[in-house]
């Protein structure tokens, strides 16, 4: 019995120089089309199949075109195109999932709701009535005096370590 696959996760992708495809006739860098490895080829029963890729949270249809003769089970060659879409020329691998059909994420789109609108108010202000207070307040002169700490009283008024040199407290 001959099982189908249909998907690979973690697929190893490359890009070609050209693609002149196995189906028939020659695709440009520019299309999103693939290269199906040969031990997934089975003669050609892919040809022409859309097929949906995810790397790195981009996602995108492509069609199968060609037979990979170097590529493991799952891994696929893409167009130039197809690889700048998902990654920098200079990468040359990349690594992600594909699926057969067009099995895009569900896309999820929402309608901008704008914020209430604010209302103003039509109160009016009103001076408040009467108000009265008591208040009282003494102040005395301070009877203490400042007088400059002597070289001992530094000393003991510092609860340092000795090891510490200077003692600014």
């Amino acid at each position: 019995m001959k099982i189908r696959l249909q998907s690979a996760i973690n697929s190893r992708t490359t890009k070609p120089a050209h693609f002149r495809g196995a189906c028939g006739g020659y695709n440009s860098g520019n299309e999103f089309v693939v290269a199906m490895s040969a031990q997934d080829w089975e003669g050609g029963a892919h040809c022409g199949k859309q097929i949906t890729i995810n790397i790195n949270g981009k996602s995108t249809q492509a069609t199968i075109v060609d037979e990979c003769m170097g590529c493991p089970s799952g891994d696929l060659d893409f167009s130039e195109g197809l690889f700048t879409f998902f990654s920098p020329t200079d990468a040359g691998v990349v690594h992600g999932d594909w699926s057969y059909g067009n099995g895009a994420p569900a896309t999820t789109s929402s309608v901008y709701t704008p914020p209430p609108e604010t209302t103003t108010s039509t109160s009016t202000y009103q001076a408040p009535t009467s108000t009265s207070s008591t208040w009282s307040s003494s102040w005395s002169e301070p009877t203490s005096s400042w007088v400059a700490p002597s070289s001992s009283s530094v000393a003991s008024s510092c609860a340092l370590p000795s090891t510490i040199i200077h003692c600014l407290c």
